[in-house]
């Protein structure tokens, strides 16, 4: 493991400017800065970035779900508030289970309920 917190304090204390001769202050970040020490780092953030990439991916897929989600619920609350605006007596009403030749029929009075018992009726 790289100990990046040395390599970052010996380069805070090394001066900063062109070095003709190395001098005593910044021979320990000089001694740090191995090929081994470099490849390290370089391979850690290479693997950040790539982590970071694949957050980014992961938030803009959650984004779009959540987006197609508040459409579905804007329609389910226009369908719902449709009928209601009309006529609050008149509600939207469907056979229960698509079933054209039953006799049971779903309404908006207990739309949520119903739609709620249907779901966790299905496996």
């Amino acid at each position: 493991m790289i100990d990046t917190k040395a390599i970052k304090a010996a380069a805070e204390a090394a001066t900063p400017q062109p070095w003709i001769d190395p001098g005593e202050g910044n021979m320990p970040f000089i001694c740090m800065m191995t090929p081994a020490t470099v490849i390290a780092l370089c391979d850690e953030v290479e693997r950040l970035t790539i982590i970071a990439s694949e957050l980014q991916d992961l938030c803009d897929r959650q984004a779009k779900r959540l987006a197609e989600a508040e459409k579905d619920a804007a329609r389910y609350q226009w369908l719902r508030s449709e009928h209601e605006r009309f006529d609050p007596l008149c509600h939207l009403a469907w056979k229960q289970n698509s079933d054209r030749r039953g006799s049971e029929w779903v309404n908006t009075a207990n739309l949520d309920n119903d739609i709620d018992a249907a779901m966790d009726a299905k496996p």
